[in-house]
Formats: structure tokens, sequence, C-alpha cells
């Protein structure tokens, strides 16, 4: 199954070929495109059940040489017809010979050629893509914009910390049992980390930001779009950030209303006063006679946020909001009950 080839755009029938010839090459592609989308499926299913169970995931993603998937108008058609048409747009004919590996490749390979035009693709939402190009894509729907943005936000919530070392340091700290994460290599490999230091990093402050995008994005998402695969495991990693937080003496925080993402990856020198748990994000720091910060970078270094810009969040309020979201969850995530478990005993701590 992994091998088989992408549909040939030269293929596709032309416009005045008869309707025989047309939904002869419609249901071949269709029966390629399901393919592909089922083996994208069991790929994403193995990366989150392997991250889950502390382990690698079974195919390294610059291995991945799969397709992407074609965009929705053309996997969305209802004729022949339609479908021909959409197959023959340029846009179209761009993606489908993209694969996992070259996206991969073309992320870090930073200002070299080519790198414009793949971000012009037209790709589908089933397609992960980065937050640029998610956000100004028009042709998303806004509940496929949301999923894609939760799943950005999930993402770099753990390259501040890991949230499942924060999950399982936080509930041996509080003698909470989990059966969420495995700990493959005993929990004497995290003693160190000291939970009422870190919600004083750099890098904690930028999580609690992805934390509250996090479950901002699931509030607004329509209740069909509850079976996500990426909900529950993003949401828990808000929580226990939130759990963090608010154990550590900061039930209410204040952060910019709204954030400038861009200023919360301007490259920097990491606080050589960091723990080797905070992995100090890049925070923006611009010459006096430029343009002032934003309350985004000025949040993340530290410093105090006055005016109207700033909202105040009161994170035991917030877990229980969150708590019932995980209730919604349950009937479509087996896992979203232990979930729900767990949030429940650290908001037991919290009050």
């Amino acid at each position: 199954m992994l091998n088989t080839n992408p549909y040939p755009v030269r293929s596709v029938p032309p416009a005045d070929a008869p309707d025989s010839a047309k939904d002869y090459q419609w249901r071949l592609w269709a029966a390629r495109e399901i393919q592909q989308r089922l083996l994208l499926a069991l790929y994403m299913l193995d990366g989150l059940t392997s991250h889950m169970s502390g382990e690698p995931t079974s195919v390294r993603h610059t291995a991945n040489q799969m397709h992407v998937p074609s965009n929705e108008a053309v996997f969305e058609a209802s004729t022949a017809n339609e479908w021909t048409a959409q197959m023959r747009s340029a846009a179209t004919s761009q993606s489908t010979s993209t694969s996992f590996r070259l996206i991969l490749l073309h992320l870090f390979n930073t200002g070299g050629p080519g790198e414009a035009a793949w971000l012009d693709t037209t790709l589908s939402a089933f397609s992960y893509k980065i937050y640029e190009s998610n956000s100004l894509d028009a042709s998303l729907s806004s509940a496929d914009r949301l999923e894609t943005l939760l799943r950005w936000h999930a993402l770099c919530l753990d390259t501040r910390l890991a949230s499942s070392l924060l999950c399982r340091n936080l509930s041996a700290k509080y003698d909470i049992r989990q059966h969420i994460w495995r700990d493959t290599h005993g929990l004497h490999a995290n003693a160190n980390m000291d939970l009422a230091t870190w919600p004083t990093t750099p890098a904690a402050r930028l999580a609690l930001l992805h934390a509250t995008a996090i479950q901002e994005i699931i509030e607004q998402l329509p209740h069909d779009r509850a079976h996500a695969i990426h909900m529950p495991g993003s949401l828990f990693a808000a929580s226990t950030v939130y759990s963090v937080f608010d154990l550590g003496s900061e039930s209410t925080v204040k952060i910019p209303s709204t954030v400038t993402w861009q200023d919360a990856f301007v490259d920097d020198r990491p606080n050589a006063n960091d723990s080797v748990y905070s992995h100090s994000p890049p925070v923006c720091r611009l010459p006096s006679m430029q343009v002032a910060e934003s309350d985004t970078a000025r949040y993340i270094r530290g410093d105090r946020l006055q005016g109207a810009g700033v909202t105040s969040r009161n994170l035991l309020y917030e877990l229980s909001s969150m708590q019932k979201l995980f209730g919604c969850l349950t009937a479509q995530w087996g896992a979203a009950v232990d979930m729900e478990a767990v949030v429940d005993k650290w908001i037991e701590r919290c009050r």
C-alpha cells in the first residue's frame, strides 16, 4: 500500500471526453485517494500511540514519502465533470506530486530556491500546515483552520517542555495515579524538576500562551468536530500547564489580550539562570530606536503588563471549564475519561 504511486495528472480526461471515460478515471482516482488518506490516518494514529507510550514513531517523518492528499475541492467533487475541472486547475497539479518528506525538507531549507512556490501550494486540510500558511489559506473552512492551529499550538507547547513530563511530575508530587502517560524510564529520571520554579521561566510563560490559545480554539470549534484526533491530547496538555501554574501559587495571571506569535519566536540568547527544564524560548529584544516591543515579547521576558491590551485569567476557573469539555469528549474518546479524572484531582489540590 505504501508503494502506491499518486494518480498521474496526465490521465485526467479532457473536457470533451465521453462521460464513461470520465466516470472511470474519477473512480480510479477516488480509490487511490481514499487509500492514501487511510494510510495517513494510520500514520497519525501510530504517532499519537507512540507519543503517549513515550516511544518514537515507527517511521521517521523525514522518511515519510507518502504524498499529501488532494485539496478538499477535488475530494468533495460530486460529479465526474466537476472532478475533471478541479483536477485540471493549476493548484491541484502542484500538490499532487508533493510528499511529506519534501515538505519537511522545504521547511528546514530557509531561503532556498522554490520555497516561496511551495508556500503558495494548495494543500488539503488533512495535511499538516505551518502557522502562516494555515492562517492565510482562503480555501480552508473556519473549522479546518482552527483544527490545524490546535495541533500547531499543542506542538509548540511541547517544545517548551514535554507536557508528559509535567504531568508525571505533577501527579507524583501530589500522589495522584494517572494512566495517561507511560513512564518507560522511571520517574527518578525527572526527580530534580522544580515545579514551583518552572512557572517563573520564559519557557513556561510561552507554554501558558499556547495553552490559552488551545482552550480558546476548542471552545470555538463546532460540536461535530469533537472527534478531531488531536483534541483530547491538546486539551490535556493545556490543562497540565494551567495546573502547574495554579499549584505554583499563580492562580490568576495577566497575559496579552492578543498574542503576536511572530514576536514569540524571534531568536535571542537564552537566560543562563534558567534551569535545564525551562528551555528558554527566543525573546524579542528590539533596539531603543526601533518600534516599541509588543506585549507578547514583554510578557515572555517577564515584564509586568498593564493597560488595555492585557487580560486577566483565573486559572482555577478555566480548569473547571476544561473539565466540562472533557466530559463532552468522553463519548468519542476513551482516553478522555482518564484525562478528566486526573484534571479533577488537580482541581481538588488547587482549591
